[in-house]
């Protein structure tokens, strides 16, 4: 059998990798929108509580070489890995230690950012206590806290598929060898149950995130010792009782009513929720309404669904309107929410209850959101749907609001100022001959409302890319040495990128800055003899690796 003494990350590696919304410009601009005046993030102090082997930590040092890192975990083999990766790109601005929440020194500093991703579900509660403490021992004043966490009452679905796995493995003297059985199991009381009911769609839903999964994530995520979820307002509770506040989440969609179906989003327009949407209503009409993916179901009987409504927007008003905990907690029973990404900062800070628009005046625009169909129509009044990668969508009718999407649509993955954004969306929505005269205060509600689904980031900070293709083109230096072990590489906008294509990974390596065009195809030539390699699809992969993010200009 083997050691269960020693930490699971010695035992069974766990790949990790970078989570977007815990970086520190993410972070910094959702505090902004909420009243903070958080330290830039060129200068940022950064600490990561189980950072395992930095695969999260390290891609933020090499875009950030005037900010600070450092990375606690407490099992030696992956700290190890990690420090072998920032030797490799010979950064001097990360430290990776091996050390103990439960043990943290007294002289560790302050740090505008604190990221514990991984952590807080997966560990007992001294751990998850020590966790809340070094948050409030160690945030500067203005700093931010990043904590994700398994949530209620989605997390009881979730549990129905660890319970099955950890009965099988406990016939196993080595379960740790055989994830692939407790997997199956799970999969085969799935296809005894009745074609469409519901034991059986909740089932399949988890085996679609399972199935697949390496052991690292599968012992990890799912089959860790300690592994609990809880309900937000427990979570929050915690964070008080150590002198902390809800900020607000790292990655606001995940709450946002827009992206569920119409019954939900009506109960929170009735209850004061949606106070970005209100501000954009002229006359009757909403400019700018969600076109949300169909993510699930409702009652077919209106009567039935309008007393349902009804009931629930009776509980959410006697929360209380100042009661951000209380609404949140409502919205998570209202979706099921499986999993959050919250922000805390410290007890006394003034936020605001809402995201303000009048705060992003500072702030950057990037969306990849396109019409559909494409070209959009910019005339004023007549609506266009625009759609993101992930799903979320919006349908708008404002010509200025239209021309901003596409413009930004056409410099992704790069950000634009929000003051040049606006100039440029007036004067390309000015060649429709009647465009809206859209006021600064309603152009930032616009984005603040895209940015709340999903629909546009906002950034306070551009790294070091470029989205042309230069004579001699170069990649990051991360993502060049990741590709050498594996085909997933990290953006410089913090996002994983898997490069499935053997070629686009063969010419992403050789992108140092010291081939031309030719010189690149006839060294990826030989790497793929009996292949050929037109000129032209070399010029379509170097257009793709720009367009994720992964050149440096």
């Amino acid at each position: 059998m083997p050691d269960t003494s020693s930490p699971l990350q010695d035992r069974i590696h766990y790949p990790g990798g970078a989570w977007e919304h815990s970086h520190p410009d993410r972070i910094a601009a959702n505090a902004r929108m909420y009243g903070m005046a958080p330290a830039p993030v060129e200068g940022a102090r950064v600490l990561e509580l189980g950072c395992g082997a930095g695969r999260n930590l390290v891609p933020m040092a090499c875009v950030l070489p005037e900010a600070r890192f450092l990375g606690i975990e407490l099992a030696a083999r992956p700290v190890g890995i990690g420090r072998g990766l920032a030797a490799a790109l010979a950064l001097s601005n990360v430290e990776l230690r091996q050390g103990d929440v439960l043990d943290l020194p007294a002289d560790l500093g302050e740090f505008d950012y604190i990221v514990a991703h991984g952590v807080y579900s997966w560990v007992p509660a001294p751990v998850r206590d020590a966790l809340m403490a070094a948050f409030a021992r160690h945030l500067a004043p203005e700093g931010v806290a990043y904590l994700n966490f398994n949530a209620l009452p989605g997390g009881h679905l979730r549990g129905l598929a660890r319970d099955m796995m950890r009965f099988r493995l406990a016939a196993f003297d080595d379960p740790e060898a055989h994830g692939e059985d407790a997997v199956r199991f799970v999969r085969t009381v799935a296809e005894a149950q009745p074609e469409g009911s519901p034991y059986r769609r909740i089932l399949e839903e988890e085996l679609d995130r399972l199935e697949g999964n390496p052991a690292g994530v599968l012992f990890h995520d799912d089959l860790a010792p300690d592994h609990q979820a809880f309900h937000f307002r427990h979570v929050a509770g915690h964070a008080a009782r150590h002198g902390l506040q809800y900020l607000c989440e790292a990655r606001p969609a995940d709450v946002h009513p827009g992206r569920y179906p119409a019954a939900i989003r009506a109960v929170w327009r009735r209850t004061g929720g949606d106070r970005i949407a209100a501000a954009l209503r002229r006359g009757d009409g909403n400019r700018i309404a969600a076109v949300p993916p169909s993510m699930l179901t409702t009652s077919g009987d209106p009567a039935l669904r309008r007393s349902s409504d009804d009931h629930i927007a009776a509980a959410l008003r006697r929360t209380g309107g100042d009661d951000r905990i209380a609404r949140q907690q409502c919205f998570d029973f209202l979706v099921c929410q499986m999993y959050r990404c919250s922000l805390f900062c410290r007890e006394g800070i003034a936020l605001a209850p809402h995201a303000d628009p009048e705060r992003m005046s500072d702030l950057r625009a990037a969306s990849a959101a396109r019409p559909e169909p494409a070209p959009a129509d910019l005339t004023d009044g007549l609506p266009a749907t625009f759609r993101a990668p992930d799903g979320a969508a919006a349908c708008i009718d404002d010509s200025a609001a239209k021309a901003a999407l596409e413009l930004l649509a056409g410099r992704w993955p790069a950000s634009v100022e929000l003051e040049a954004l606006l100039r440029d969306a007036r004067r390309r929505a000015g060649r429709t001959g009647r465009p809206t005269p859209l006021e600064r205060r309603e152009f930032a509600a616009f984005l603040a409302s895209g940015h709340a689904s999903g629909l546009v980031d906002l950034h306070t900070w551009e790294p070091p890319m470029t989205t042309a293709v230069s004579d001699r083109p170069v990649a990051s230096a991360l993502a060049r040495v990741e590709i050498g072990h594996g085909s997933r590489v990290t953006s410089l906008r913090h996002r994983p990128v898997d490069l499935d294509d053997p070629v686009a990974a063969a010419v992403l390596a050789r992108l140092d800055g010291d081939r031309d065009f030719e010189t690149l195809r006839k060294d990826v030539g030989r790497a793929f003899p009996g292949m050929a390699l037109p000129a032209d699809y070399l010029r379509m992969v170097l257009a793709g690796l720009a367009h994720h993010c992964l050149l440096e200009g």
